[in-house]
């Protein structure tokens, strides 16, 4: 049983590392907390920041828009957003993108919009 329980050194400190050392896990889980906070409130701004690159994008060429609906939060099986764009990519008619977040609707009108460019590249 004696050499289950060894002790090789004895630290003597003030209170105030002790309290220190002991609130070390608090400590440690309050910043994890602000880590996190912070790191997702990046990836919002980048989210924003691509969002912005998409419509300038999809409007880059002469005359076309982009056009950001309403949410549509009515819960009727419909998609809560849409974009309508309009532009030679889309023939000159105003076509609307959907999409469960204004993300994803900007994400699905940049993939249409990559097709047709990809596709008309040598043109």
């Amino acid at each position: 049983m004696a050499e289950e329980w060894t002790i090789t050194k004895v630290v003597y400190a003030p209170q105030a590392a002790v309290d220190l050392l002991n609130d070390m896990e608090a400590r440690m889980t309050r910043h994890n907390k602000r880590v996190t906070e912070l790191l997702e409130a990046n990836n919002r701004y980048l989210q924003d920041a691509r969002n912005w690159h998409i419509i300038q994008d999809l409007r880059a060429d002469e005359a076309s828009s982009v056009e950001i609906l309403s949410d549509n939060p009515d819960f009727n099986g419909q998609p809560n957003n849409a974009v309508i764009c309009c532009g030679a990519w889309t023939d000159w008619q105003e076509t609307r993108f959907t999409g469960d977040s204004i993300d994803a609707a900007l994400g699905v009108a940049m993939a249409a919009y990559t097709q047709w460019s990809r596709k008309n590249a040598g043109s």
